[in-house]
């Protein structure tokens, strides 16, 4: 059996713009601790990581902690988006129309279907090299979104919005359910307060 456990970053700072460099809140550093006390009985065999400080950063302590290097995947960054505040009206207005169309995207963006692509295929082939092990990869919101949208067609804006400190069980898509293979997603530790970081694990 194959267990990946997708570790979204945990609080950045969404006054940033600079999308690969930002950096974890105060409160973020804090809650890598508990990424850590997840995932220190869970004999993690190899830590895989979107290229960005932010996903780095809050699986650090769990690395530093058992002697774990962190191997960045350049397709498990997150959405290429709009250049405004995370909190921008305009960006929820944006991102709602790419849940509805996932092919649509601006000049200087990305669509969500590229988005789901890049990540499906980066996981697919960690899937098929690291078979038997347990996996982590420190991942995005809305990049791990478009990967739980791969399993559950029925996934949409709504739900991403709603899962944060819910249980998500889904079914396989056919080309894994024709292999035998029955993933698991649940979402483990709570995005709302007090703490800033989720976990969903994929089970092969």
């Amino acid at each position: 059996m194959t267990t990946v456990y997708f570790v979204r970053h945990a609080e950045s700072d969404n006054t940033d713009l600079d999308s690969p460099n930002r950096k974890l809140t105060a409160k973020g550093y804090a809650d890598r601790r508990l990424v850590t006390e997840f995932l220190q009985d869970k004999e993690i065999d190899f830590v895989f990581s979107s290229p960005y400080r932010r996903a780095i950063d809050t699986l650090s302590d769990f690395c530093d902690s058992y002697g774990f290097s962190i191997t960045t995947v350049d397709a498990f960054r997150e959405h290429v988006s709009l250049p405004t505040r995370l909190n921008d009206p305009e960006r929820y207005l944006y991102y709602k129309e790419l849940w509805e169309n996932f092919d649509y995207s601006k000049s200087t963006t990305e669509s969500f279907a590229a988005l789901q692509h890049r990540n499906v295929m980066a996981l697919n082939s960690i899937l098929q090299q690291y078979r038997n092990m347990n996996i982590v990869i420190g991942t995005h919101g809305i990049a791990v979104s478009t990967i739980v949208g791969y399993y559950n067609k029925h996934y949409d804006y709504d739900d991403e919005h709603r899962y944060h400190g819910c249980f998500v069980f889904l079914q396989p898509p056919p080309q894994f359910a024709s292999a035998g293979f029955f993933p698991l997603f649940c979402c483990f530790i709570h995005c709302a307060a007090p703490f800033s970081v989720f976990v969903f694990f994929l089970v092969y």
